[in-house]
């Protein structure tokens, strides 16, 4: 497996999805991001630690993420599964870093949410924090201080990025201005859900990325049928398929009960 999301570790700084209410917050002031490991089958566990903490109505709230983050090939593809959505800005570096799928694929983003506000800083200008990176690397004890000689690469710059920079709703205007994705097509009704499969068709090569908040109790004025039934056939020609569980947008075990109705897995 790769360096990155070797081991769990934990944000406890006002950085990535921890800034969010971070001076408001007493009960959860760190929250946990899990390793990846490579699985033949897509089952997703809860973990033990609150992923993302927010307050709401003036309450402070904690939900759980899931442990560990799973990665799957079938054919050459990969499928990774994790809970909050910026986590999908390092898989899809890291696919295209190490030439396992092109530069500019058009990305299908399914989601409840567009995700696309602009983050504090570009990704651009992180590349060139040599010292905020190693120190993150430190702190979250990837690297020691007799690891002084390490090279740090641009994956560790993407990683850091999407760790310590980004949040759940700003991680697909860096991917665009990187120009890691072309066009990017959102389904968030019934009006694009319907009007998908035919853009597709028209695509050079796609990533599909999913945010199974697609099936909250919000936007069950979709029928649940049709979301399975357009998911599974865009994924048989995906190049990539990235999903996430967003802890904060919809119960543990209805994200786990929709990613069990999909079938995408087996028609890879």
């Amino acid at each position: 497996m790769s360096f990155h999301y070797k081991k769990p570790f934990k944000l406890k700084s006002k950085i990535g999805n921890n800034k969010f209410s971070f001076d408001k917050r007493e009960l959860y002031k760190e929250i946990g991001i899990s390793s990846l490991k490579e699985s033949s089958e897509i089952h997703i566990n809860e973990s033990n630690t609150v992923a993302f903490a927010e307050m709401d109505n003036d309450k402070e709230v904690g939900f759980k993420g899931i442990d560990p983050f799973i990665v799957k090939t079938h054919k050459n593809k990969k499928i990774y599964v994790f809970d909050n959505h910026n986590h999908a800005f390092f898989f899809i570096y890291k696919e295209i870093f190490e030439n396992q799928i092109p530069f500019g694929l058009d990305m299908i983003h399914i989601d409840q949410h567009k995700d696309t506000r602009t983050p504090d800083v570009d990704f651009s200008e992180v590349k060139n924090w040599q010292a905020d990176i190693r120190d993150f690397f430190y702190e979250i004890n990837y690297l020691s201080k007799e690891d002084k000689d390490y090279e740090l690469t641009l994956l560790d710059a993407a990683f850091y990025y999407t760790n310590a920079v980004l949040n759940v709703g700003n991680f697909i205007k860096p991917l665009q201005k990187e120009s890691l994705i072309e066009s990017l097509f959102i389904v968030d009704s019934t009006y694009s859900l319907d009007n998908i499969e035919k853009q597709a068709v028209h695509s050079k090569g796609y990533i599909l990325d999913i945010d199974l908040d697609f099936f909250s109790e919000d936007m069950e004025y979709i029928d649940r049928k049709r979301k399975i039934e357009v998911i599974n056939n865009l994924a048989k020609k995906a190049a990539l398929i990235t999903i996430c569980t967003s802890p904060f947008f919809i119960d543990f075990e209805k994200a786990k009960q929709a990613l069990e109705e999909l079938v995408l897995f087996a028609d890879l």
